[in-house]
């Protein structure tokens, strides 16, 4: 597992902007098969429309009939950041950035995002639990995971209180996010951990 120091938020807004998807764009499908990321939807699961807002750009959206629990989806591909990263480069002194060890900073920023919030690093970060390597090898094929919980602004949750972001990563493929949103954590906690892995590496 690959850790890292929080980056800049020029720096880390200029690589998250050129993931951001245009109007009427729509690249999860694309993405997935870009990756080697197996979607499977949930079984009461639907689609729901992408929501464009200020905040955070996402690709793709579900939602529980049951539960009532919105999913999004938000796929960042590494391949071309890794081709640009190893490709020979001039001495200029400034140094370059794996994009292995963006996945902390990626998940960092798109919280603030959701809270609709500047990220400061002079303030407390948020609760971020790191899921186990072990864990993520075994159940997502991915290299490293993690969690947050918060309570979204409303541009972005729009109807709802509650959101809990889940982040994994694979180097040199993808950093993958799934987004719960809810209004009753009782529900969440019940319904939710079978959708936790809509989203898993397979390894090709």
């Amino acid at each position: 597992m690959k850790s890292c120091r929080l980056l800049a938020p020029v720096l880390l807004f200029f690589l998250l902007s050129s993931f951001r998807t245009g109007d009427g764009n729509n690249p999860f499908f694309a993405f997935l098969k870009q990756t080697g990321l197996k979607f499977v939807k949930p079984l009461n699961a639907v689609e729901t429309k992408v929501i464009q807002n200020d905040e955070l750009a996402y690709q793709y959206a579900i939602i529980d009939t049951v539960s009532k629990i919105e999913i999004r989806y938000l796929i960042y591909p590494l391949q071309e950041m890794e081709k640009a990263y190893n490709a020979p480069h001039p001495d200029t002194g400034i140094g370059r950035i794996d994009p292995d060890f963006l996945h902390t900073n990626f998940l960092y920023i798109n919280t603030y995002k959701i809270l609709g919030r500047e990220l400061n690093v002079s303030e407390p970060m948020p609760d971020i639990r790191e899921i186990s390597h072990a864990t993520v090898d075994k159940q997502y094929n991915a290299d490293w995971g993690a969690e947050v919980s918060v309570e979204p602004c409303d541009e972005f949750a729009q109807k709802y209180k509650y959101c809990t972001l889940f982040a994994i990563h694979k180097d040199n493929v993808a950093d993958a996010f799934i987004i719960f949103l809810y209004n009753n954590k009782d529900t969440f906690d019940e319904w939710v951990q079978p959708d936790l892995h809509t989203l898993v590496f397979t390894g090709q």
